[in-house]
């Protein structure tokens, strides 16, 4: 699992952008009651048996948070030859949690 923060003004895509990105096999995002937006991507390359999932929050602040789960270990160097599951790891439900946990902006 991998955890990003941006500072208000580095992630310069909307929501509605981030969806039309290539290699989504799912894409759904909803404002939250703050008005803020939370995306679900789901990232599968044709062919490639590497999933990822990443929960982005979209904050007011225009600071983003994203937190991403993989059905394979990111930090192997290709050479190794990584195995994929067949699921990811997290879940989106869990992957909200962090996303959406004000306590993990670095502010």
């Amino acid at each position: 699992m991998t955890y990003q923060y941006n500072a208000p003004g580095i992630v310069q895509h909307s929501p509605e952008q981030a969806c039309e990105q290539e290699d989504l096999g799912f894409c759904e995002g909803s404002v939250l009651d703050d008005g803020s937006v939370l995306l679900h991507q789901v990232r599968q390359p044709d062919g490639d048996p590497f999933t990822s999932a990443t929960s982005t929050h979209y904050m007011l602040d225009g600071s983003v948070t994203m937190i991403t789960a993989y059905n394979y270990d990111p930090i192997l160097d290709d050479q190794k030859d990584p195995k994929s599951r067949p699921e990811v790891a997290v879940p989106f439900e869990q992957l909200d949690v962090l996303a959406l946990d004000p306590e993990l902006a670095l502010r």
